[in-house]
């Protein structure tokens, strides 16, 4: 219970903003999901780093994220070019105060591509045409693949997927949660005003669903890397909120530009 319970709660309460919450606000809480993110992020890879550095750099990889406001792709560029000039100017001003200035470049390079840009693109996807619905498509595909993933491979699972990356991921767990993925995508399409074709969305869903458990391995990868178990504590019994996300930071991208170049009509 002390997993299903909040489980419950954070579904409810994307679905509510999703379907009710005007625009400004989604993407508002996409720049405060950013946040949480990057400070998981950080605390992981750099934990070294601290008080006024780590709010200035929060605030530089924050740029792309805040760039989607303006509603273009183009922005959101302009916003990496932004991040990457601060990130350098950071460095170059607190060079003496870092233990390894090759180090925090990449690793802020790394979190403003993971966390912002990809939350970017989100908050991007909310302000087209049938955005909301188009997010909770994704979110609901996202959540089939995890629980089937899930029940799946907690059954008939023997096989491991990645072993040295994430050991409790089978690859019976992979093909579960990618038929489970996509039979809950067609059944939620069949409830949203979204211009869908079968015939495109089963293999998007497909490639959504398997791009999204590159972003959970990914995510995997990088604790493991730093002997972290979760990302953070932020969500009871559910570890940090990276941890629930990472497969919506791969998979949203995607999404969007399936959608912005009308891949899926």
């Amino acid at each position: 219970m002390s997993r299903v319970i909040p489980g419950v709660l954070m579904a409810a309460c994307c679905l509510a903003l999703l379907v009710w919450g005007p625009v400004l606000l989604i993407q508002t809480v996409f720049v405060v999901v950013a946040v949480c993110g990057l400070l998981e992020f950080f605390r992981m890879t750099c934990p070294s780093l601290k008080g006024y550095t780590l709010c200035v750099t929060i605030l530089v990889a924050l740029i792309p994220v805040c760039c989607s406001f303006f509603g273009t792709v183009e922005y959101i560029l302009a916003g990496v070019v932004a991040s990457l000039l601060g990130t350098v100017l950071i460095v170059l001003k607190q060079y003496t105060v870092l233990d390894n200035g090759y180090t925090y470049l990449s690793t802020v390079f790394l979190g403003t591509f993971y966390v912002s840009v990809s939350l970017a693109h989100l908050s991007l996807l909310s302000s087209v045409e049938h955005g909301a619905s188009w997010l909770v498509l994704l979110l609901a595909l996202t959540a089939g693949s995890d629980t089937g993933a899930y029940y799946i491979g907690k059954t008939f699972g023997k096989k491991k997927l990645l072993p040295a990356v994430s050991p409790k991921k089978t690859i019976a767990g992979a093909i579960g949660g990618l038929g489970i993925g996509t039979g809950v995508a067609v059944l939620v399409t069949l409830l949203l005003p979204l211009p869908l074709h079968l015939g495109s969305l089963l293999p998007a869903a497909a490639v959504l669903i398997i791009i999204g458990m590159i972003g959970d391995l990914a995510e995997s990868a990088i604790k493991r890397s730093f002997q972290v178990k979760d990302s953070g504590a932020i969500l009871a019994g559910h570890g940090g909120l990276l941890d629930r996300i990472d497969s919506l930071l791969f998979a949203g991208p995607v999404l969007f530009y399936f959608v912005w170049w009308g891949l899926l009509g």
